[in-house]
């Protein structure tokens, strides 16, 4: 499943502050509303059919990517004592850092496509600014604490560099 390190990490959780949970509600129930605004008032009879099939199929590939990326996190998590740190090894942690952001990535780049509409597009893209900016910070994390991290692993996107 993973190889054994010894990091300095810490394995206490320190809570998420009340404000950061209120927040994130919020822009949960903000782009909610938006979203089906925007697929209500979209004209969904004359999408691209071809990029409807495209959408399914990254949507589809990414949710089997973010699931079986966050299983087997949970996975390692389980099997951790102290401070030793479970190397993920699995399916396209192989390949990256942060496989479940490339996978929830796909997600909403599929959702788009689907659903062809500006506020899905543009979602799509804030996603892909903030869960890369977030797994490019995890990626240079673990190559700065593990001296075993697998060098060769981007940290988002597979074969990138990035």
């Amino acid at each position: 499943l993973g190889k054994k390190v010894k990091a300095v990490v810490s394995t206490q959780s320190t809570g998420t502050p009340l404000e950061t949970c209120i927040s994130a509600f919020a822009f949960c129930c903000f782009n909610g509303w938006i979203q089906s605004k925007s697929i209500i008032e979209a004209n969904l009879i004359s999408r691209d059919t071809y990029a409807v099939g495209l959408g399914m199929i990254l949507f589809l590939l990414g949710m089997y990517i973010n699931i079986s990326a966050d299983s087997h996190l949970r996975e390692l998590a389980a099997k951790r004592v102290g401070n030793t740190y479970l190397i993920p090894y699995k399916g396209m942690f192989k390949y990256v850092s942060a496989a479940n952001y490339f996978g929830e990535i796909l997600e909403w780049f599929g959702f788009a496509l689907i659903m062809q509409t500006p506020a899905a597009a543009w979602f799509s893209l804030f996603s892909t600014l903030f869960l890369g900016q977030r797994g490019y910070q995890t990626h240079q994390f673990y190559l700065k604490k593990i001296d075993s991290y697998p060098k060769s692993r981007s940290s988002v996107f597979p074969f990138s560099g990035f």
